[in-house]
């Protein structure tokens, strides 16, 4: 289960629908960047998301897998 500390490499490897989630934010998720080691909080206060949101979609999208 994905949560505000989780690396978005190690979200995107726990749940690759997490890479188009975060895409539909505009945060950059395949290309080398800062944001492939930084957690989900911190990518969220940088582009000024609800962390809630994003954890929540990702989580649901996760539910939805199985």
């Amino acid at each position: 289960m994905v949560d505000k500390y989780t690396s978005l490499c190690d979200a995107i490897a726990e749940n690759p629908i997490a890479a188009d989630i975060l895409m539909s934010y505009g945060i950059a998720t395949y290309d080398i960047t800062e944001n492939q080691f930084s957690s989900l909080e911190e990518i969220s206060i940088r582009y000024g998301i609800d962390i809630n949101s994003i954890v929540n979609q990702i989580n649901s999208g996760l539910a939805n897998l199985y």
